[in-house]
């Protein structure tokens, strides 16, 4: 899935300039005006089906990753506590 979203010119093109105006607010402040322009390419990417997919397999990941960390957590807490 990740190959097919790198391939698209468009997608691509729409994060690469979010990064961009990620960086200049952390460079020189907050700017509502890119703040703007982030959220405006945030939407138009949601308006691509595999980009939505994408991130929601994501952060379901991510979820799931969190959940290991605090079982192995509690595991390590438990041993040496």
């Amino acid at each position: 899935m990740k190959e097919r979203i790198v391939k698209d010119e468009d997608i691509m093109n729409l994060i690469n300039e979010i990064k961009l105006f990620q960086k200049q607010i952390v460079r020189n402040g907050n700017d509502s005006n890119l703040e703007d322009k982030i959220n405006d390419n945030l939407t138009k990417l949601n308006n691509y089906p595999i980009y939505v997919r994408f991130d929601e397999l994501q952060k379901e990941l991510n979820s799931l990753f969190q959940t290991i960390k605090f079982s192995i957590e509690d595991c390590v807490n438990d041993i040496t506590n």
